[in-house]
């Protein structure tokens, strides 16, 4: 009787063992990375949009980004989209493996300074997808996703393939935890000690196959957005405050602009209506806002401010670097933080975002800025002149290619 008592005992440790190790498992890897606010509250987040540079990175935009995490020296990074261009890679997309190699490469020139930084400071680093990133490429977002997990910084993945049946790739949580919180290496994360939580959302790319409108967020996204707040509430054992990171805006965004006259200044059209921001908007709209086509669109802002979401943070129109409340939640727009989506031109800037959670007892604020390439100055002016006009050159270049095989 000893003996089989020994045997159940050594039987029962064996499957408590295992279940810690199931559940160690089924971290998913932003779960995994137990992200936290520091010592004073503080958890800074830098978003970068549209670095939409080809095969290669080019060599201002590697010294600009270096420079903007070195002087903001954030807790994490969050691309959101078109972080490639259409890289039909140069191959009008016959070659599927040359597709793949340019493709990686592209992505392998960003994410190795990343990768640095994390090793230096422990920066990790998310993504998801734009409607330049897999549209016109053999190489799918499904792919892509491989190649960025490649890197120890990086903590995206993709609910779709991972858990559940869900449309795209590349949408899923990241929790930040309170600074009161202590990591675990097993067993459950503590979720009662959740502070906050950053949806990272795939937009999507086109309705059409020729491009002509953009697609939104559909409504199964939306559905396990929505499911997994509840659970998290519960988990957490109070109401969880949310911040949505994707790469097309609502169309809210011109509920929330204001129609002015033809010729106003500073105004931007739409439709044959010209719109400005609200007063007492932070930023410049220096190009109309473009949204996902009305006909496919879900009610995204809605639902999800339903839930928690407090702001949307995008990228997509590249020459905007707004913040406008519209019924008390913030919809952000952040320029290109590249120099090859467009020919280069001196009065276009180019930079990244930051965004400041502060952590204060059971309550979470943010403030957000803007981080300008000029400020941060990369390169001394003689250099950066010889950069500038090496790399118009290589933008119309690209421009030319594009007009030739269609797909601009």
């Amino acid at each position: 009787m000893k003996k089989l008592t020994k045997i159940l005992a050594v039987m029962l440790v064996v499957v408590m063992l295992s279940a810690f190790a199931a559940s160690a498992v089924g971290y998913t890897p932003a779960q995994k990375a137990q992200l936290k606010f520091d010592s004073d509250g503080n958890f800074r987040i830098m978003q970068i949009a549209d670095i939409q540079d080809g095969i290669n990175l080019s060599p201002l935009s590697q010294k600009s980004l270096r420079a903007a995490i070195e002087a903001e020296r954030p807790d994490l990074i969050i691309l959101t989209g078109d972080n490639i261009i259409d890289i039909r890679s140069g191959t009008l997309g016959v070659f599927s493996d040359v597709d793949y190699t340019c493709v990686s490469g592209a992505i392998d020139d960003f994410m190795r300074i990343f990768e640095e930084y994390y090793d230096e400071y422990g920066v990790r680093v998310a993504a998801t997808f734009g409607n330049h990133d897999g549209a016109f490429t053999a190489v799918n977002r499904e792919m892509q996703m491989e190649i960025y997990q490649k890197y120890d910084c990086f903590i995206g993945y993709d609910e779709a393939s991972a858990n559940i049946d869900i449309y795209g790739c590349g949408t899923y949580n990241i929790p930040i935890f309170s600074a009161d919180y202590t990591p675990v290496t097993e067993g459950e994360l503590d979720y009662t000690q959740l502070a906050y939580n950053l949806w990272v959302i795939d937009s999507n790319d086109y309705v059409d196959s020729l491009g002509n409108e953009y697609d939104a967020v559909h409504a199964d996204q939306i559905d396990y957005i929505e499911k997994e707040t509840i659970n998290l509430n519960k988990l957490s054992g109070k109401t969880i405050k949310s911040m949505a990171f994707q790469h097309i805006i609502v169309p809210e965004i011109y509920d929330a602009l204001v129609e002015v006259p033809a010729g106003t200044e500073g105004a931007v059209a739409n439709v044959n209506k010209y719109y400005v921001l609200p007063e007492g908007s932070a930023g410049h709209m220096l190009e109309k806002p473009c949204p996902p086509s009305l006909a496919v669109y879900n009610n995204e802002f809605a639902r999800l401010t339903a839930v928690g979401v407090e702001a949307f943070v995008v990228g997509h129109d590249h020459m905007n670097d707004y913040v406008v409340d519209y019924n008390g939640v913030k919809l952000i727009s952040t320029i290109t933080a590249g120099y090859s989506p467009y020919p280069y031109d001196e009065g276009t800037i180019r930079g990244v975002r930051v965004i400041d959670l502060k952590e204060t007892g059971d309550n979470v604020t943010f403030d957000t800025y803007m981080h300008y390439y000029e400020d941060s100055k990369p390169a001394d002016p003689e250099e950066e002149k010889e950069m500038n006009f090496f790399e118009r050159i290589i933008a119309w270049f690209k421009y030319i290619f594009m007009l030739l095989v269609g797909q601009m």
